[in-house]
């Protein structure tokens, strides 16, 4: 007998994408929740007892049953999908319809078929400030190399917005600091940072408010945020 590990070990450290995961069976689902919850799933079969790591990130895509539009105060009007797995992701974001955005995709799409997708600089950018795929590609890799600490700063900062959102009863958990210290290390790690600031923890939650997790989540008093410049993320 043999043992042939699924996509999210073969992955390694890299990342897996998924589409249609609400169409999942429950036992995959569940597996995908040990695997994002302890980063390794269990195996018991033919005879082999054992536990595979994993250390891949997750891009996933969930479709909804209906349309949700926001409504005037920035919240999503009707019901949004509540599942044990879409609680493991650290941002969950409503994609909305876009007729200029679908242009671009289709445009693209059609590009691909071809064969003929380019590299394309922002109009705003000038030509020596445009990045090749090379040196994308060694970006990147500079940035996945490092593992920014958390400063004093950055530490107070998550600590505060913590306690704000369970004083708010807004459903904050552990699971929510958990989410947001990853995240803002992320943050710190595109700017090739090596320590965490307060700035990379207010960028992080701002992401998160503009996420469907306020919806659900992070309903938390406007006030708190009227008196904050929005940081740029």
């Amino acid at each position: 007998s043999a043992m042939r590990p699924g996509a999210l070990v073969q992955a390694g450290t890299g990342i897996v994408c998924l589409d249609e995961l609400d169409q999942m069976q429950e036992p995959v689902q569940s597996s995908m929740r040990e695997a994002m919850e302890f980063q390794s799933i269990s195996v018991a079969k033919a005879g082999i007892v054992t536990k595979l790591i994993v250390g891949c990130s997750v891009l996933a895509a969930w479709s909804l049953p209906t349309a949700l539009k926001r409504s005037a105060s920035g919240e999503f009007a009707g019901e949004l999908p509540t599942s044990p797995l879409l609680d493991c992701f650290d941002a969950v974001t409503v994609v909305e319809e876009d007729l200029q955005g679908d242009a671009k995709l289709a445009a693209h799409l059609v590009a691909l078929t071809r064969g003929s997708v380019q590299m394309r600089r922002p109009s705003s950018m000038s030509p020596s400030a445009a990045a090749t795929s090379e040196q994308l590609i060694g970006l990147v890799r500079l940035a996945r190399a490092r593992t920014p600490e958390l400063s004093g700063a950055a530490s107070e900062a998550l600590s505060g917005r913590y306690l704000e959102l369970r004083r708010l009863r807004a459903g904050a958990s552990p699971k929510t600091l958990e989410s947001m210290v990853r995240l803002s290390q992320a943050a710190a790690r595109a700017e090739l940072e090596d320590e965490v600031g307060a700035d990379h923890v207010d960028k992080v939650v701002e992401l998160l408010r503009d996420s469907y997790l306020p919806a659900r989540r992070f309903r938390e008093d406007q006030r708190l945020w009227e008196k904050r410049k929005r940081p740029r993320f």
